[in-house]
């Protein structure tokens, strides 16, 4: 098989090198590899069985991608649709608007995003999916990683994830403005995920009570719910906070001790 290592002097933009059984389509534009890919919109390399579609942007590796439109890798057995700008693996991937990776049996839709490193840095930063269902359209998912830092972090993880706007994080450290987290399970269907937490007192959800705060201290999240007509909950907000780092919590995330009343679900 042939590999371009880039010299982004020399090279300022790849399209080559398709490895698989059918890449069939226009725009296939594919792979890079090497110890550093830097530069302005790196389309790279297609890997699978089947790639079908129009405008398949596939994959980075390497020690260091850097820059501004970094789309990058798809591996499954099936990848089909419009514009599935995928996978970046490396240490570092730094810059604006970084949209890679996808991995699973099926990935079907328009948009599908993804990241895994151990530092993600930027500002709309759309990332990973992974699981054998995911189906839909601008589905942005998930980050895992030591440090997940910036505005408008999107992720899910979990057997089957279909709807719109499914949002949430894991990772040792989320931090920023605008972070919707946690969905994790095996069914999540719909637009604006509906929590439906326990009651310490009861053991069961009851219809009409107050809002209440929820803080998941393993994923370092505080998360506002506001009942709705049918009793279940609805997540309003979710702030980061990192207790165990000694960060401040912002104003507003947690309830005055006053008002922890048996509502206020600690969930470890």
């Amino acid at each position: 098989m042939g590999q371009g290592v880039v010299d982004d002097a020399d090279e300022p933009a790849l399209d080559d090198v398709v490895s698989g059984k059918d890449v069939t389509g226009h725009g296939v534009e594919v792979s890079v590899s090497g110890s550093d890919v830097t530069g302005h919109g790196v389309e790279v390399t297609v890997s699978g069985s089947e790639e079908t579609g129009q405008g398949v942007l596939v994959s980075v590796s390497g020690n260091d991608v850097t820059g501004h439109g970094v789309e990058v890798s798809v591996s499954g057995s099936d990848v089909t649709g419009h514009g599935v700008e995928v996978s970046v693996s490396g240490s570092d991937v730094t810059g604006h608007g970084v949209e890679v990776s996808v991995s699973g049996n099926d990935v079907t839709g328009q948009g599908v995003d993804s990241v895994s490193g151990s530092d993600v840095t930027g500002h709309g930063v759309e990332v990973s999916v992974s699981g054998s269902d995911v189906t839909g359209h601008g589905v942005e998912v998930s980050v895992s990683g030591r440090d997940v830092t910036g505005q408008g972090v999107d992720s899910v993880s979990g057997s089957d994830v279909t709807g719109q706007g499914v949002d949430s994080v894991s990772g040792s450290e989320v931090t920023g403005h605008g972070v919707v987290a946690l969905v994790s399970g095996k069914l999540v269907t719909g637009h604006g995920v509906e929590l439906v937490p326990v009651q310490p007192t009861e053991g069961k959800t009851q219809p009409h009570v107050s809002p209440f705060t929820m803080v998941h201290s393993a994923f370092s999240l505080a998360v506002h719910c506001e009942p709705s007509n049918d009793g279940k909950y609805e997540w309003q907000s979710a702030v980061a906070t990192s207790p165990t780092r000694g960060q401040a919590v912002p104003a507003g995330a947690l309830p005055a001790p006053e008002q922890i009343a048996p509502r206020e679900a600690a969930i470890e």
